[in-house]
């Protein structure tokens, strides 16, 4: 198994890698499981070596809650910028950022042939759906129960 490089990002939004890091697979997500933690766990089986980044929240109600991934976040050259995200090098040498968790599993899935083609629609509903039920569970832990 290779396990990531992890890197941990503070209050400096320049700390936080805009793109791949020295040319590697790189992850950027907040510093918890979350919505990364498939993705991670995609890349650890497929056997990929890449860079776990890890961005501080900052103090839950203080000015400083994800300033600094808001600072940063304009330098990712994504037109959907937003976390996670996933920077790569393709085969022309061209830097690609991917947002949306699931978008960025079907990527792993499909470079490291594990999704054939007869899949993917398999794929995507159990994807949607999982997605589905995590926004119930995860919506029922922050909602007024009142």
């Amino acid at each position: 198994n290779v396990l990531p490089t992890v890197v941990r990002c503070g209050a400096e939004a320049a700390s936080i890698p805009a793109g791949a890091v020295d040319g590697k697979v790189t992850l950027a997500y907040w510093d918890i499981c979350g919505l990364a933690q498939p993705c991670r766990y995609a890349l650890a089986l497929a056997g990929v070596d890449y860079v776990d980044v890890r961005i501080e929240t900052g103090a839950v109600g203080t000015p400083d809650y994800k300033a600094t991934w808001f600072a940063r976040k304009p330098d990712v050259a994504s037109p959907f910028a937003n976390l996670p995200f996933l920077a790569y090098v393709d085969a022309d040498g061209k830097e690609v950022i991917l947002p949306q968790s699931g978008a960025i599993l079907r990527h792993i899935a499909r470079q490291n042939e594990a999704l054939s083609a007869g899949d993917a629609q398999r794929v995507d509903v159990a994807l949607d759906q999982a997605s589905d039920l995590d926004n119930f569970f995860t919506g029922s832990c922050y909602r007024d129960p009142s």
